[in-house]
Parts: C-alpha cells; structure tokens; sequence
C-alpha cells in the first residue's frame, strides 16, 4: 500500500503539540530563584519537550523579560 508512507510523511509535516507549547524550542531562560520560562511537559496537552540548554540570567527576573 502507497497510503501509510503518504500519511506518515503528512504526519511529520504538522505541527507538534497544542496552541500554548507548538512553538517551544529546547533551550529555555531560567532567573537566580530557579524559575523557568516553561515545564518540560506542556499542562495544555501533556507534550514532553524536553530541555537540553538553559540560559541564566543573573540579577534578571523572567517576570521583566
């Protein structure tokens, strides 16, 4: 059958995940009291993108950036 490498190739073609984590790359910011811009796995959908490169910024809270 042609039709399951047609819809897997359409399937990996769409975007990830919902509206709140399509957009979330695996680098994340994180401030001096250890908030993060974002969860590992996204509450909307339960999407797991994991985090592999934070960002300190020190002396900056993420609620001003």
């Amino acid at each position: 059958m042609r039709v399951k490498p047609r819809l897997t190739k359409l399937e990996a073609a769409l975007p990830k995940g919902c509206h709140e984590c399509r957009d979330w790359w695996e680098t994340i910011l994180v401030d001096d009291f250890g908030a993060t811009q974002r969860p590992e796995r996204c509450p909307g959908c339960g999407r797991l993108v994991p985090i592999r490169t934070t960002v300190h910024i020190v002396g900056v809270p993420l609620d001003l950036v």
